[in-house]
């Protein structure tokens, strides 16, 4: 059999170093306000039984368990398990497939936000932010904005934290809304999954360590 490694192309994207980050690591005082150009950077991955087969055994065992390992974890800090202390993943849930689905299902979730779906939503939050969260049309603008370029936005402290409280309310709001409301029938009727998209932007905008964030007033 031929070997067809498959390469793999992968980016790297960078906060500015903080003051603090400096204090934990001095070698990043020269660096402090500043940003690392985005790396973009490829490796020769797997692409068929071949491969497989050509790399020693040892090491593939041992990063098949790594990453077994490794979703063991995450089964345990998911929104739905942290707060049962009394939650251990089972044996039957830690296989390669039940990892396999959870990954891919992941991947899936993250291409519902695309620019043209993110465009989409962005234009639907700035025509009716206004009127069900009772703020200036001109920060719904403003909103739209960041949304558009959520890849961005989500990546700069000053944003990021307003914009994911924004998004809650948001969220709230439309769940809120009579099902014969212009404005749900509007939401579910649209040929992108606004609700994906919301869901997805709201993981885009979490999960991150805010630092001087501005008002979610000013969004």
């Amino acid at each position: 059999m031929v070997n067809v490694m498959k390469t793999i192309e992968c980016g790297s994207f960078f906060k500015k170093v903080s003051a603090k980050q400096a204090e934990l690591n001095p070698a990043m005082g020269q660096h402090v306000g500043q940003k690392r150009p985005d790396v973009k950077w490829s490796f020769e991955g797997f692409a068929s039984q071949a491969d497989l087969e050509s790399a020693s055994h040892e090491h593939v065992m041992f990063f098949l368990n790594a990453a077994l390992e490794a979703y063991g974890r995450e089964l345990i800090a998911a929104p739905e398990n942290a707060s049962n202390w009394e939650f251990v993943p089972s044996l039957e849930s830690l296989t390669l497939a039940e990892a396999y689905k959870a990954a891919t299902t992941k991947a899936e979730r993250s291409r519902t936000l695309t620019k043209v779906t993110a465009a989409a939503f962005a234009a639907f939050y700035a025509a009716h932010a206004s009127e069900l969260l009772g703020i200036p049309a001109a920060s719904a603008k403003a909103a739209q904005a960041v949304l558009v370029d959520w890849i961005s936005f989500s990546r700069k402290e000053t944003f990021r934290a307003a914009m994911y409280a924004r998004l809650n309310q948001f969220a709230t709001a439309i769940c809120e809304l009579a099902e014969d409301s212009p404005v749900f029938e509007e939401f579910t009727a649209s040929e992108v999954d606004l609700s994906g998209v919301l869901a997805a932007l709201i993981k885009a905008f979490d999960d991150k360590v805010v630092e001087d964030a501005i008002s979610a007033d000013a969004l």
